[in-house]
């Protein structure tokens, strides 16, 4: 318990300073957020895939031109390519259900590797996950190059290879 407290007051403190160090970048991540939540409480259902940059940035104008805004959030607008969320952009794009497969693809992943035993593979699986939640994964390849390699490793069942298949040509 100890240990956890501590951890839990060491992480509050870090997320604290890397707030205060980036500060505009910061505030700029969470104006998108609060975007992008009006845009998934609109459609559930999603706008489409691909659809997020013309749509969320028709949407930051849309919000800037009917709404009383302040001077920092002005500032802060700019056109944005991607969420910097996988799954708030899973979200604004293929609705609700997409999100939360999103978020079950890593459940069970983790499941599997913890199951399996493959406690590296595991931790791997967990850090894209929490990653996901703060930048883009699942829209660069060589991320997902990595955390698939992982992920076979740690879903891999050794047992099929003892098994004889009645089709096996191999011995």
């Amino acid at each position: 318990i100890f240990c956890g407290v501590i951890t839990l007051l060491m992480f509050t403190v870090f997320s604290i300073y890397l707030y205060g160090s980036k500060q505009a970048s910061s505030d700029g991540r969470l104006l998108i957020w609060k975007l992008l939540s009006r845009m998934i409480t609109e459609h559930p259902e999603g706008i489409g895939i691909g659809k997020f940059e013309r749509d969320y940035n028709l949407r930051q104008a849309k919000y800037f031109m009917e709404e009383t805004t302040t001077e920092e959030e002005r500032s802060l607008a700019a056109c944005n390519y991607m969420a910097y969320n996988d799954y708030l952009e899973m979200g604004v794009e293929s609705g609700v259900i997409g999100m939360l497969l999103l978020f079950g693809f890593y459940l069970l992943l983790i499941y599997r590797c913890y199951r399996q035993k493959e406690y590296l593979s595991m931790s791997v699986v967990v850090a894209f996950m929490i990653m996901a939640s703060v930048n883009f994964i699942y829209t660069s390849m060589q991320p997902w190059l990595v955390l698939l390699c992982y992920a076979a490793i740690g879903i891999r069942n050794d047992d099929l290879n003892k098994i004889k298949h009645p089709y096996n040509l191999l011995p």
